[in-house]
């Protein structure tokens, strides 16, 4: 089936024929037909095999699209989500920027896909705990955030031009919301599953980057029961927490740890989780907060410290507590935990060392 501006194309040049002005512009020749009687459209629907009604306000009326619709056309975009694109531009919910940012991604249908998938804002995000999305299936049970909370996030804590890195970045849609809001961004994996996304573990970010780059660092680790599956084994004896117990090492080791020294002092870490909701029948109620309290304190109390301050003697954290976000889809289906901590301003970062046994291994 032809794409939009195949049909364009040829209904320009059948309606340059019938007008007998072959060099004419195609926004005057769509001018000149719209503003025709009947019997211009007409004579154009027979040519063409399309109906008066589908030149008139559907084909035609694309000659007039501003140059950015008309390149999301040319990329092949369906003509309805296109002109969805153009009512959001009138009504003020998209600019002209926005598109240009969207076009010129790695992904750009992708991008300006997401664009769409933007709702209406109810609130703003920079005053709110909670963000609500809106509920997509193709999205449900995935890893990715929704394009909306990672707007979001990047909306809350980066201004135009700062650099966003997303060491875990997975389809990139971190990434490519803060391309669209004007920001520079990179996205690494060590399994990239987007374009433009490079292969890199977070181990070799000390090397890549020595010196730190970043106003904002999203962490996003794969969720428990997939991190469990593939790196722990549980046995018969061991206390029903210690997995989680290792997740959260592993997060605090393993990502934490060599990621921390790529933020700017000053600058933002989001730590994006899915902490386990459920315990087993008959666990005690003091241990319900074991899946949450953990990740908090992973912020809190990340073990790295800073020399004493010359100012007063007094050490100084690497992170501190900032804010805590729950992004929770419309119709309830799934949420995400975003733990927030900023980068400390004062003193030297102390390397870390860390032990490297792992328990229960033989």
């Amino acid at each position: 089936m032809p794409n939009a501006t195949a049909v364009l194309n040829r209904v320009l040049r059948e309606a340059r024929r019938l007008l007998g002005a072959p060099d004419l512009p195609e926004a005057e020749v769509a001018q000149a037909l719209l503003g025709a009687g009947d019997g211009h459209l007409g004579a154009l629907a027979e040519r063409t095999g399309l109906r008066e009604k589908y030149l008139r306000y559907e084909v035609l009326p694309l000659a007039l699209y501003p140059d950015t619709l008309r390149r999301a056309l040319s990329l092949g975009m369906p003509m309805r989500q296109v002109q969805r694109l153009k009512r959001r531009l009138e009504q003020g919910e998209l600019s002209q920027e926005q598109l240009e940012t969207a076009l010129a991604s790695p992904g750009p249908r992708q991008a300006l896909k997401e664009l769409l998938a933007r709702p209406e804002r109810r609130f703003s995000p920079r005053h709110s705990p909670v963000w609500i999305y809106p509920s997509d299936p193709e999205l449900q049970g995935a890893e990715a955030l929704h394009p909306y909370v990672a707007e979001a996030l990047v909306e809350v804590y980066t201004r135009p031009g700062q650099f966003v890195l997303d060491p875990m970045a997975g389809t990139g849609a971190v990434v490519r919301a803060a391309l669209r809001l004007g920001r520079r961004a990179e996205g690494r994996d060590i399994r990239p599953m987007g374009e433009g996304i490079l292969e890199a573990p977070v181990a070799t970010l000390p090397q890549d980057y020595p010196e730190p780059v970043a106003d904002l660092l999203v962490l996003h680790p794969p969720v428990f029961t997939r991190w469990s599956v593939r790196n722990w084994v549980r046995p018969p004896d061991a206390p029903y927490v210690d997995p989680y117990v290792d997740y959260l090492e592993h997060i605090v080791h393993d990502l934490m740890a060599p990621a921390v020294g790529a933020l700017k002092p000053g600058g933002y870490l989001a730590l994006v989780a899915r902490p386990r909701q459920h315990l087993p029948t008959g666990t005690t109620a003091p241990l319900e907060r074991i899946f949450v309290a953990p990740f908090e304190r992973a912020i809190a109390e990340f073990p790295g410290h800073y020399l004493p301050s010359e100012e007063d003697g007094r050490a100084r954290p690497v992170l501190l507590p900032h804010a805590y976000h729950l992004a929770v889809a419309e119709d309830g289906s799934e949420h995400w935990a975003i733990f927030v901590g900023q980068k400390m301003a004062n003193g030297v970062l102390v390397e870390v060392q860390w032990p490297k046994e792992r328990r229960y291994e033989d």
